[in-house]
């Protein structure tokens, strides 16, 4: 194999790589902001604010928040949260 097509090999590699790493933290912000929504709903309940506004305005806030509390249960999953929470030591 030539020079040239080893270095283009590690170039395609230093690519994929760099994806992966991409995408793993675009994940942790999508977790990072599955948490914010998550408590800022609960903060919401907890202070009555839920049980004031129109019912079903109420009711689709409600949906989503079951949504994020879903993907937030996701984000746990032993695979995902090893992925999202390695770091280089």
């Amino acid at each position: 194999m030539a020079i040239s097509d080893k270095l283009r090999t590690l170039d395609e590699e230093r690519a994929l790589r760099s994806k992966v790493f991409e995408f793993r933290s675009l994940l942790q912000q999508a977790r990072g902001e599955m948490q914010r929504v998550d408590a800022g709903i609960q903060s919401l309940a907890d202070e009555g604010i839920l049980n004031g506004i129109d019912s079903e305005l109420g009711t689709v806030l409600q949906s989503g928040w079951d949504i994020v509390k879903q993907a937030n249960a996701a984000f746990k999953g032993t695979d995902i949260a090893e992925l999202l929470d390695w770091s280089v030591k």
